[in-house]
């Protein structure tokens, strides 16, 4: 077995906790990432900012669009849909209460109820 200058502790014994930072130390640390933050704050506020979607646009005439959504809440999910003719006039307009699920799961219901209302409309030529 080698040994070495340094003593460990044995395998039973707690790891010894490093000191904390010192004052000066942690207040740079601070004044850092604050500085850092507040660049990214500043650069983000002057630039252009790309839409995170696009805004609704009506179907071809003749045409149907239905949009969706779900809503999670702590004991129930709220499934919505929403059916617009060409001129944008709402046609249509379902909602649904489920028992409690996650969000993908609430998204994927939602797309399947607005699916299921669409065929039980009696609707064809419809763009989700």
């Amino acid at each position: 077995m080698l040994k070495s200058g340094l003593s460990t502790p044995p395998s039973n014994s707690p790891l010894p906790i490093s000191p904390p930072s010192p004052t000066p130390l942690l207040a740079h640390a601070i004044q850092k990432t604050f500085h850092f933050h507040h660049q990214a704050w500043d650069y983000s506020t002057q630039q252009t900012t790309i839409p995170t979607h696009k805004p609704w646009s009506p179907p071809p005439p003749g045409w149907h669009k239905i949009n969706f959504d779900a809503a999670v809440r702590p004991n129930n999910v709220y499934l919505a849909a929403i059916c617009r003719n060409h001129m944008g006039t709402i046609t249509h307009a379902w909602i649904k209460v489920e028992v409690h699920g996650d969000s993908l799961w609430a998204e994927a219901k939602a797309s399947l109820f607005a699916v299921s209302c669409a065929l039980d409309a009696g609707l064809d030529s419809i763009i989700f």
